[in-house]
Order: C-alpha cells, then sequence, then structure tokens
C-alpha cells in the first residue's frame, strides 16, 4: 500500500507545481504587457508564441496528471473490490481498518488531482483568452 506520507507529500507537490505553472504564466504576461511600449507588436507577437507554447506545455503536463489520476483510479477500484471481498470480521479489524483509511485517502488524493485539472483547465482558459 502506499504510504499515506507518500500520498500526502505526492499530492502537495502536484498542486505545487500547478500552482506555480499558474503563476509562471500571469507573471509572464504581466511582464511582457509592462515592459515598455516599444516594439509593441514584436512583443505581442513573442508574447503570444511564448503562451502559445507554455499551453502546450500545460496541457502535455495536464496528459500526465491524467494518466496518473486513471492509474490511482484503477488501484482504487482494484483496492475497494479486495477490501468488500473480505470478510465483515476481517473489514472491522485493525488491518481492515487500516485499509479502509488508504481507500479514504487515495479518494482524496485523486480529488485534489481533479480539482489541479480543474485549475490547469482555467489557467489554459487564461492563456487562450491572452493569446
Amino acid at each position: 500500500m502506499i504510504s499515506l506520507a507518500f500520498k500526502k507529500y505526492f499530492t502537495i507537490l502536484v498542486k505545487i507545481i500547478a500552482t506555480i505553472l499558474a503563476l509562471y504564466c500571469k507573471w509572464y504576461y504581466l511582464y511582457i504587457i509592462n515592459n515598455g511600449k516599444q516594439n509593441q507588436n514584436n512583443m505581442k507577437q513573442s508574447l503570444r508564441n511564448k503562451l502559445a507554447k507554455m499551453d502546450e506545455k500545460l496541457m502535455a503536463f495536464r496528459g500526465k496528471i491524467e494518466d496518473m489520476k486513471s492509474e490511482l483510479e484503477e488501484i482504487l477500484e482494484k483496492e475497494e473490490e479486495s477490501f468488500n471481498n473480505k470478510s465483515e470480521k476481517w473489514q472491522e479489524s485493525d488491518t481492515g481498518e487500516e485499509a479502509q483509511q488508504a481507500i479514504s485517502d487515495l479518494k482524496e488524493i485523486i480529488q485534489d488531482f481533479e480539482c489541479t485539472l480543474d485549475q490547469m483547465d482555467s489557467t489554459s482558459s487564461a492563456i487562450g483568452n491572452t493569446i
């Protein structure tokens, strides 16, 4: 089973990466916009190109997050099936309660992944509106 510390660390890491990407996109946009008025057309085109590349990388990263989420959902399904196939006595034992907690933790991680994907979608949408 996945250790609780690893699950929490991994969830936090994914949130941090998504937040950093979102903040970097916003910062870069503001930096370019506020970086003087000369060669405005060139700057706008450069910004569009860089934001498009950034959006492409964001979507590639999003795909990896989706893959990890799918794998976790498969693990969750197997763990729930295994848990449900055990006797009621086992389910109520310390081991059963630990398994139940691990299942609950996996569900929380999957929900965190869904929130991260939503945040990535809104960031991508903001980039698309900027371009």
